[in-house]
């Protein structure tokens, strides 16, 4: 097997997969402690 250290385009396509993965992961990460605390304040105005 001819295999070279690192082809730029297999590292750039796998960086942008991980940085995706990421920002995803962020985005869900927001979304969900939005929701726990608007979950959290309705709890607490209706009390």
């Amino acid at each position: 097997m001819n295999k070279k250290p690192s082809s730029p385009n297999k590292v750039i396509s796998l960086f942008k997969q991980v940085k995706g993965k990421l920002n995803g992961a962020k985005s869900a990460n927001i979304q969900y402690h939005n929701e726990v605390l608007d979950i959290f304040q309705k709890k607490t105005t209706t009390t």
